[in-house]
């Protein structure tokens, strides 16, 4: 395939650019900055880095063209969209930034259509569901299994913008002959993540053996590993054809679901330290609540010849041994 992929630089983008270009496939690639320096080593190799911005379609779209004809590549097969700002929590608040965001979005499918994809797969995410332990409790929402029929109800601005995404830019792809999927990413692990994140952070302490503090950890969650993530996005985008059953959404998480505070305290007894180590405190709650991640895969499962296959444990163990060779 020949794939045009934004937010090639993040986390997820960068791993599944890796999945795409090990399967065979193409990538081009628009960096608004210089890449890092875990993307140099794959330029050259399938992978097609250019200078873009998502918010300036022109300036995009030229660039696009050049790389495109250079490499002999038009047309394009399928788009992936993972670029998006403001994903702190002060930019998911901020209706302006998710507003240019929503429309840089609707110029993606856009531009994917013109240069001839006729698949367009778009990052969602779990905050488009709204669920959160305290709504949980106060029964106004049910604490089941969220699949893709669950009623979305965002607090952020973030979980508005990727929601009203899945209704406008479905709508737009089916004029223009292209197959939107819409893929609500829950919590993806792994090598690359922020170093702040719930897994690195707790990881890093049992590595070391330091006592270290979390909030209370006492909702549903489930994690997913980035291995085991990417290939899901890139089978999506493989296959030609998908059962929808009339909706786009496709759920993406694991099998593992449970309080969160029993994965911290995995990731300590895989380490061989006490989980006596981490302790769990009342903290001040953000603005979207206590996020409760319960999916229901059932969908991904049927759609794809996909299962998670990564355990929470191995990829703890991976990590650890990653963090080691890193030291040495």
């Amino acid at each position: 395939m020949r794939v045009l992929l934004s937010g090639a630089s993040s986390f997820l983008g960068l791993a599944l650019a890796k999945e795409l270009l090990d399967a065979g496939h193409e990538v081009f690639a628009p960096l608004r900055d210089k890449p890092g320096r875990a993307a140099l080593p794959l330029v050259g190799k399938g992978f097609h880095l250019f200078p873009g911005d998502m918010e300036e379609r022109s300036v995009l779209r030229q660039n696009l063209e050049r790389e495109l004809t250079a490499a002999e590549a038009l047309p394009l097969d399928v788009c992936f969209h993972l670029a998006w700002g403001g994903v702190g929590q002060r930019g998911r608040m901020d209706r302006e930034i998710q507003d240019r965001n929503l429309a840089a979005s609707e110029d993606t499918v856009a531009l994917a259509a013109e240069f001839g994809a006729k698949r367009f797969l778009f990052a969602g995410s779990q905050a488009e569901y709204g669920v959160t332990l305290e709504r949980v409790r106060r029964g106004e929402m049910p604490g089941t299994a969220i699949d893709e029929q669950t009623p979305c109800r965002p607090i952020s601005e973030y979980g508005r913008a990727k929601l009203a995404f899945s209704a406008r830019g479905g709508e737009m792809a089916a004029r223009l002959g292209v197959d939107y999927r819409h893929l609500r990413i829950f919590s993806v692990y792994g090598p690359g993540d922020h170093e702040t994140s719930l897994v690195a952070s707790a990881v890093r302490a049992a590595r070391t053996g330091e006592a270290v503090s979390f909030s209370l950890c006492a909702q549903q969650w489930n994690f997913l590993a980035l291995a085991d993530a990417v290939r899901a996005l890139r089978l999506l985008g493989e296959a030609e054809v998908l059962r929808t059953d009339g909706n786009p959404v496709f759920n993406v998480g694991s099998l593992d679901t449970r309080e969160l505070r029993r994965f911290v305290e995995e990731i300590f007894e895989t380490a061989g330290k006490p989980a006596s180590l981490a302790s769990f405190l009342p903290r001040e709650t953000g603005p979207e609540g206590t996020p409760y991640l319960a999916p229901d895969i059932a969908k991904l499962l049927r759609s794809i010849d996909w299962k998670p296959e990564i355990s929470f444990r191995a990829g703890v163990r991976d990590l650890l041994s990653e963090n080691a060779n890193e030291e040495n």
